[in-house]
Order: structure tokens, then C-alpha cells, then sequence
């Protein structure tokens, strides 16, 4: 058990969907974030790399790209990642308060490659993955295309 819900007393009326608890399978680690769209190209699932905690006390976990969501991410599902809660991702909030990327970013998957120290608590970090090779000239030419596209109308 996880996430154990504070203030709970005897007695104490609660709503439908108040969560009392999260119950976590203990062996099954995952490591999950948000890759931005111009990195989509030079990834693909099966690719390693490691995750460098932003706690500099938590040891470094090697891991496996398991799954790239096929489209983009409306909302951000870890608030700990948004900007406004001092994170990577740029994020304006809608009438509701949810965190939308301001450039696309798409939900990736970890599994790591062994199961290590447990943490506490969730932790932000960084995951460094050995992409594919490719030339500064052809960045330069994907992004001038892809500026030529979006201002014909296309």
C-alpha cells in the first residue's frame, strides 16, 4: 500500500471518488515521462539509456524504452514535470487547471533493466538514452522544412 489517504477518522463522511489508498505491485518499477516531438524521430522503443535522478543521494538505473504514446499528450499526467511546479516541461493551465504542454510532448514508458533500490516517493529526473546518429545538417534541414510547411498552410 500506497498513498495512504491523511486525516482519515471514524465517523468522517467521504465523497465517491475521494482515494482512501493506491495499492502498488512492489516488484514492478517503471520510469514514465514525456519525450518532446522534435526528439521523436531520432528514438524508438527498444532503445537504453539511463535515468539520472534530480536527488543526487539516489543511485543511477539503467532502463529500456517500452512504449512512445503514437500521439500527443493533451495533458500532462505528472504535475511534478510542469513548469509552473518548477519542472522541464512549459505548460499553460485551462479553466480547469490542468497542465497543457505549450509544444507537443509525447508519454513514454521505462521498465528498468534491473530492479534496484526502491524510492519513497516518486522522483523527477532525467532519462539520457543513446539515440541514432545523425548530422547537424540534417537537424538544420528537418527544422527548415518543417518551418516551411507549417507557414504555407499545409
Amino acid at each position: 500500500m500506497r498513498d495512504l489517504a491523511r486525516d482519515l477518522t471514524a465517523g468522517r463522511w467521504l465523497t465517491a471518488d475521494t482515494p482512501l489508498l493506491r495499492v502498488v505491485e512492489p516488484t514492478q518499477r517503471r520510469v514514465v515521462g514525456y519525450l518532446p516531438e522534435e526528439s521523436l524521430t531520432l528514438t524508438q522503443e527498444g532503445m537504453h539509456g539511463v535515468f539520472i535522478a534530480d536527488d543526487p543521494a539516489f543511485p543511477r538505473l539503467d532502463v529500456t524504452l517500452r512504449n512512445i504514446a503514437p500521439t500527443g499528450s493533451a495533458y500532462l499526467q505528472q504535475e511534478m514535470l510542469a513548469s509552473d511546479r518548477h519542472g522541464p516541461i512549459a505548460v499553460r493551465r485551462d479553466n480547469d487547471r490542468n497542465p497543457q504542454p505549450v509544444q507537443a510532448q509525447y508519454r513514454v514508458q521505462f521498465s528498468l533493466v534491473y530492479q534496484a533500490t526502491r524510492a519513497q516517493q516518486p522522483l523527477r529526473g532525467s532519462v539520457i538514452v543513446t539515440g541514432e546518429k545523425t548530422s547537424l545538417a540534417g537537424i538544420l534541414w528537418r527544422r527548415i522544412a518543417a518551418l516551411g510547411i507549417r507557414e504555407s498552410g499545409f
